[in-house]
């Protein structure tokens, strides 16, 4: 068996070079020498080179992402149990899984843990199978980009009876394209390298490849110098601030001077002061102190009810079907990034149907309301929140929709729709919704 091995060795060696073309892919396979010792397991003491048998392991690996791998090991060659004179074959067949800490990174020297299942047969005879639990390490330390040297060392624990074992190998393991086998290094291509605007900031990095911008906006320019690069920027020619999308916001109160009604004092009914709260700003409110619903801002509000809670308590618009379905869609589709409140443009024709919505009904409100998962503070969320809710209100003004019949607010984390655990939930709660009454 050892002169067939070493013909099958040089083999192996020749056709793990010959597939280094194939990228990618994510199979490798190893061939080994390998040493088993009964010997020592049920002795109790150091086995003698003599007790020591010989065998060949071909194993095929797969990647199963991250730094795990699926192993599939067979063995065969000789045997020989301490209370026997004559040495037996053997033949294993096991299924393994492999933990490789160091995959992702760029070491030649690839230590890997591995457990599993098996069943092993020393007589050839189909009633003679033992069921072996093998558990081991090993060390891949990489020769070239296709093959690394392996050794590892594993102890099998046989259910059936008391023939547990040492099992010692030392080979070779080939990778059939894919170089995070052994821990490789992406190689470097021209599109790493390139840098078409000449702003220093690489293509493969770079979110404006054809405009120069410094790299702390990831290759993005920033025209009028407000910190916010031109493409979040609503306004990229005037400096504004980043609670107004870039656009000048000269009372601070979060909302642009250019759809702001009172760009000189602070409020928060589109801009102008709203001193009792009711949504209708004073400068259109015929009872500014005394909070009322319509658009005067005088009708009587019914018992324990206040405007934050109309949608709550009933006070909704009658829609139809296919508006009300219009409203659950753009509920559903328009989201946002972590701590983003800029509208994504897959969001705008979504809007767009919000804002006919809008039109087809010019006796009604619209409410929107911004929310925001778990991440961060609650401080920061509530404003992330209100500043969600703010850029789809001046979209819809900027779009043409009656700034008087809309405005806004943020709920913050405080009313999630699905499992802040996972990112799928907190995708869903990073979100706005619309009410009209």
């Amino acid at each position: 068996m050892q002169k067939n091995f070493l013909p099958l060795l040089a083999l192996l060696l020749w056709f793990g070079t010959a597939t280094s073309q194939n990228e990618g892919n994510p199979h490798s396979f190893a061939i080994r020498k390998i040493f088993n010792d009964y010997y020592t397991p049920q002795m109790g003491r150091m086995a003698p080179l003599k007790e020591l048998k010989g065998g060949v392991e071909m194993a095929y690996y797969r990647q199963l992402g991250g730094i795990f791998s699926l192993g599939l090991p067979i063995k065969m060659g000789l045997t020989k149990l301490p209370e026997q004179l004559n040495n037996q074959s053997f033949l294993s067949v096991d299924i393994t899984l492999l933990l490789q800490p160091l995959r992702t990174n760029s070491s030649n020297w690839q230590p890997y843990f591995f457990g599993g299942a098996g069943a092993t047969n020393h007589k050839m005879a189909i009633n003679d199978a033992r069921i072996q639990l093998p558990a081991g390490a090993g060390l891949d330390v990489r020769l070239s980009s296709r093959v690394a040297l392996s050794v590892q060392s594993e102890y099998r624990f046989c259910i059936n009876d008391n023939t547990n074992a040492f099992q010692h190998a030392v080979g070779f393991r080939f990778s059939l394209g894919s170089e995070k086998s052994f821990g490789q290094k992406k190689k470097i291509t021209e599109k790493d390298i390139k840098d078409t605007d000449g702003d220093g900031v690489f293509d493969n990095d770079d979110l404006c490849p054809h405009q120069p911008g410094p790299r702390i906006y990831r290759g993005c320019p920033d025209s009028d110098g407000d910190g916010i690069p031109d493409q979040e920027d609503k306004c990229p020619d005037l400096a504004g601030i980043g609670l107004a999308n870039g656009c000048p916001d000269n009372d601070g109160d979060g909302i642009s001077d250019l759809i702001d009604e009172c760009p000189g004092i602070v409020g928060t009914a589109n801009g102008c002061p709203d001193s009792d709260g009711d949504g209708v700003a004073d400068k259109d409110d015929n009872c500014p102190d005394l909070a009322g619903i319509g658009p005067d801002g005088c009708g009587q509000i019914p018992d324990g009810v206040y405007p934050d809670f109309f949608v709550s308590k009933g006070y909704e618009a009658v829609l139809s079907e296919k508006e009300i379905e219009t409203l659950d869609v753009a509920l559903e589709n328009i989201s946002f990034e972590i701590g983003k409140s800029n509208l994504n443009r897959s969001a705008l024709p979504y809007l767009d149907q919000v804002l006919q919505v809008m039109k087809n009904n010019p006796e009604y409100r619209l409410e929107v309301v911004g929310h925001a998962d778990n991440i961060g503070t609650s401080a920061r969320n509530q404003l992330l929140s209100e500043e969600r809710a703010r850029a789809c209100y001046t979209y819809l003004v900027l779009k043409g929709a009656d700034p008087t019949r809309i405005f806004f607010k943020g709920k913050g984390e405080q009313q999630p729709i699905a499992n802040n655990q996972s990112e799928e939930g907190r995708r869903f709660n990073r979100r706005v919704e619309f009410h009209v009454y």
